[in-house]
């Protein structure tokens, strides 16, 4: 496809499109200030009639096929569509592209707080390969590489959407390269004695059932951090959410929603916080909003660790536990991963969360005998 005209309003294009063949093709924006495509009819002289339909739209005072010039204008444009997508989410719709509302959250932090601050009053046509190279490195200069990464590659979405608009040529973000990212540590996987003294050491009562909740029953954070009173029977919790970034959102695949059972006295336990609770969420700050795992971690988890004087470890460590106890008391693995929330059979179980330790291995049962040799 090649530009082969471009007016104040109308851009013609010759190539082959679609079901139309090769032939030529108009576009513009209409006075509803919608995108507007259109073939130049065959009797017509192309170029004539992009410039008359140029002029036309001109005397109509129709918006220009430029779209806005200041990266401001266009990011509305674009925050407009995250919005459209969230929508399109919590509404469950069969069509259309679908974010969560964690998703647009993320991305809106970085639009607000990076991406528009920095951006906001340049041309779009002003944008090259250097001058996001120029914005990656006053990112790396004051977050760590993983975060920058996800700033540029928010930076490259919208870019990307810019193009689609037809407000620019080319996204200049596909020339630039990820920063190299720090490896991240797997965390520490505490025992069950460990676990058993930072019960202990919880200072406050939704502290410790948060604690007894992930370290029984092996739950994300986010799905415990989601959990409304409605979804506990007794000794079973019924996971059907997840709350991530204090937003409520569909659990993290179809076959998380499931079914877990809980010990007895961490029922009574949660029983006894619901008398209390004037909140529809399990757990939920003294204004009634939902708790980040941020928040949960250094409320809960981090202090009981420091009191109990055993070395600090996050809620992945006690998913980890579950898993590798139950895996090791020869539960099956089909209802590890079921209890868990992991797609029965998928390699994630073994590859992110199975630990053995070098000592398990040290037992005589696992040697090799051989009869000895006949002497000769």
């Amino acid at each position: 496809m090649g530009l082969e005209y471009k007016g104040d309003f109308v851009r013609l294009y010759s190539g082959s499109f679609n079901r139309s063949g090769h032939g030529y093709q108009v576009r513009y924006i209409d006075g509803a200030g919608k995108s507007v495509r259109k073939m130049v009819p065959e009797s017509a002289m192309p170029l004539e009639y992009a410039k008359s339909l140029d002029r036309q739209i001109g005397l109509a005072g129709t918006q220009s096929v430029e779209g806005p010039k200041k990266f401001k204008e266009a990011a509305k444009s674009y925050v407009k569509e995250l919005d459209e997508h969230l929508l399109n989410y919590r509404q469950e719709s069969k069509h259309g592209h679908k974010i969560s509302a964690g998703t647009h959250k993320k991305y809106m932090i970085a639009v607000n707080l990076h991406i528009v601050p920095h951006f906001q009053n340049m041309n779009l046509s002003a944008i090259r390969i250097s001058t996001v190279q120029d914005f990656q490195d006053q990112l790396r200069k004051r977050m760590k590489p993983q975060t920058a990464n996800q700033v540029v590659n928010c930076l490259g979405r919208m870019m990307s959407y810019f193009v689609r608009k037809e407000w620019i040529e080319a996204n200049p973000c596909r020339e630039i390269r990820s920063l190299p990212e720090d490896a991240i540590e797997r965390g520490r996987t505490p025992t069950q004695k460990e676990v058993q003294k930072v019960i202990m050491h919880c200072r406050e009562d939704w502290h410790e059932v948060l604690v007894r909740v992930c370290a029984e029953a092996g739950l994300r954070i986010s799905e415990a951090l989601g959990l409304e009173w409605t979804n506990i029977r007794n000794d079973i919790l019924y996971i059907k959410q997840s709350a991530v970034r204090a937003e409520i959102g569909k659990t993290k695949t179809a076959g998380s929603k499931r079914a877990v059972k809980i010990s007895a006295q961490t029922a009574t336990m949660l029983k006894e916080l619901r008398v209390k609770s004037i909140n529809q969420f399990v757990f939920a700050n003294e204004k009634g909003r939902l708790l980040t795992s941020s928040d949960a971690l250094n409320q809960a988890l981090h202090p009981a660790c420091k009191l109990a004087g055993v070395e600090p470890f996050g809620w992945h460590g006690l998913r980890r536990l579950v898993i590798n106890t139950l895996l090791d008391n020869n539960v099956m693995r089909d209802h590890v991963q079921k209890i868990v929330g992991h797609t029965i059979g998928s390699k994630v179980t073994d590859k992110h969360y199975r630990e053995i330790d070098d000592e398990a291995v040290l037992r005589d049962d696992y040697v090799l005998k051989f009869p000895e040799a006949k002497s000769a």
